[in-house]
C-alpha cells in the first residue's frame, strides 16, 4: 500500500498533521501502535495555555490559541474547551520579582498576554487563595479542554478527510529507499510513502534511530489527579505557582485537576508506569497551603501517560538534517496539547516543501549537535 505521506504516531500532533495534509489533497497513512490519543495526547491535564511558555514557543502558542475558538468548524467538536483564566501566583516578594521580570521580557518582545496583578486583583479572581499570596501574573485567555475528547475528534476528522488510520499497528522497521520510505509493521505488511513524519512521542528517539537520525528524546510520566466536585472554590480560575511545583485547573463540573510537574517511575521497554503516591501527596500538601478551603476535598482518581521530553523543554519540529524526506514533530515535554492545531499547519507546510508561516529555527532537530 502506498501513500504520499506516512505518519508514525497517532497522537494529536500526528492527527493534526494528517488533517492538514489531507485537506491539501495528499494521501496519508497514519500508524498507531495502540489507539489514537492513547498516551499523552489523550491523558494530560487539558491545559490550553499561553502563560509561562518558553519565549521560543510564544508565537506558535498565541496562533494556536486563536484556533481553539474554531474547533467546532475545523474538527466538528468543541473539544470540551472553555476559558479558565490562568493565574501564576507569587507567594513572596522574591516570586513577585520573578513575575515582574517575566512581564518586562514579554513586553519588550511585543507580547501583552501576561499581566501583573496585585494582591487585591488576585483575590477578585480567586477569592479562596491563601493570605500569604502577594500577587500574580494573569493570562485571561487561557483555558481547559478535554484531552480524550479532543484526541478522538482529531482522529475522526482525519478519517473523514480520507486519512487511512491503522490502529493497533506497530511499525517495527522503516527503511529509506530511492523513492522515499518503506515501513514494515508487526503484521508483516509493508507500506511505502514519499515522505515520513515521526510523531511517536516518548518513542521518537528509538524510532528515529532506525533511520540513522537519533534524537535525544527521553520518556517521562507526568502524573495528575482530580478532586471530587467542590464548586465555587476556584471561581473558574486556574492556578500555578512561581517558586513551587503545582498546577490547579478549574474544570467546568466543579472538580479540580492537580498537576504541575509531578512524575512517576516508568519502564518504557515494558510500557508500564507506576503512579507514585508520595508525589501526589506532595502535590496535595502544597494545594492545601495555597487553597486552604480544599482541605476537605477528596481525591477520586490519579492518572499518567508516557510523554516525550527534551532537556531544553521545547520540542523538535522540522526536517531531518540527515535523512531527506524525514520530518520530526516530538519532544513536547508535557506542554504540547495546546499547540496542536498550529503545529499541524506548520508541519504540513514543511512536508509540502513550503516556508512555514511561523519560524521554526529554534526547534531544529540538530540543535543539540550544534550546541555541542
Amino acid at each position: 500500500m502506498k501513500a504520499d505521506v506516512l505518519i508514525v504516531g497517532g497522537g494529536i500532533m500526528g492527527c493534526a498533521t494528517a488533517i492538514e495534509l489531507a485537506r491539501k489533497k495528499k494521501s496519508v497513512i497514519l500508524f498507531e501502535k495502540d489507539e489514537p490519543g492513547r498516551h499523552a495526547s489523550g491523558h494530560n491535564s487539558g491545559g490550553v495555555r499561553c502563560q509561562g511558555r518558553d519565549v521560543r514557543e510564544i508565537p506558535l502558542a498565541v496562533a494556536a490559541r486563536a484556533m481553539w475558538d474554531h474547533h467546532e468548524q475545523t474538527v466538528q467538536s468543541d473539544c470540551g474547551f472553555h476559558v479558565s483564566p490562568r493565574l501564576r501566583l507569587a507567594e513572596n516578594d522574591a516570586d513577585m520579582a520573578v513575575l515582574e521580570k517575566r512581564q518586562a521580557l514579554l513586553n519588550s518582545l511585543g507580547y501583552d498576554h501576561e499581566v501583573l496583578v496585585d494582591r487585591e486583583q488576585v483575590r477578585r479572581m480567586s477569592p479562596h487563595v491563601a493570605e500569604h499570596v502577594v500577587g500574580g501574573l494573569a493570562c485571561y485567555t487561557d483555558g481547559l479542554a478535554n484531552p480524550l475528547l479532543t484526541s478522538k475528534a482529531y482522529a475522526a476528522t482525519a478519517e473523514r478527510e480520507g486519512v487511512t488510520i491503522l490502529s493497533q499497528t506497530r511499525v517495527i522497521d522503516v527503511q529509506k529507499t530511492a523513492n522515499g520510505f518503506k515501513a514494515r509493521t508487526s503484521s508483516g505488511k509493508q507500506y511505502e510513502g514519499e515522505t515520513l513524519v515521526n510523531g511517536t512521542g516518548a518513542w521518537a528517539g528509538r524510532f528515529s534511530e532506525m533511520l540513522g537520525d537519533p534524537l535525544p528524546v527521553y520518556a517521562a510520566a507526568p502524573t495528575m489527579m482530580v478532586t471530587d466536585r467542590v464548586p465555587g472554590i476556584m471561581n473558574g480560575t486556574s492556578l500555578g505557582l512561581t517558586g513551587r511545583l503545582l498546577g490547579l485547573m478549574a474544570a467546568e463540573n466543579g472538580t479540580i485537576i492537580i498537576g504541575g510537574g509531578y512524575r512517576s517511575p516508568l519502564d518504557l521497554e515494558k510500557e508500564k508506569i507506576w503512579i507514585d503516591p508520595m508525589q501526589m501527596s506532595k502535590a496535595a500538601k502544597i494545594m492545601i497551603e495555597v487553597l486552604p478551603a480544599l482541605r476537605s476535598a477528596q481525591m477520586i482518581r490519579c492518572w499518567t501517560a508516557f510523554e516525550g521530553c527534551l532537556k531544553d523543554k521545547v520540542p523538535i519540529v522540522g526536517a531531518s538534517t540527515k535523512v531527506s524526506g524525514l520530518f520530526h514533530v516530538c519532544g513536547f515535554s508535557a506542554h504540547g496539547f495546546q499547540l496542536a492545531p498550529m503545529m499541524g499547519r506548520v508541519m504540513s507546510q514543511l512536508v509540502l516543501g513550503r516556508e512555514p508561516e511561523l519560524p521554526l529555527d529554534d526547534f531544529r532537530p540538530d540543535r543539540f549537535e550544534q550546541a555541542a
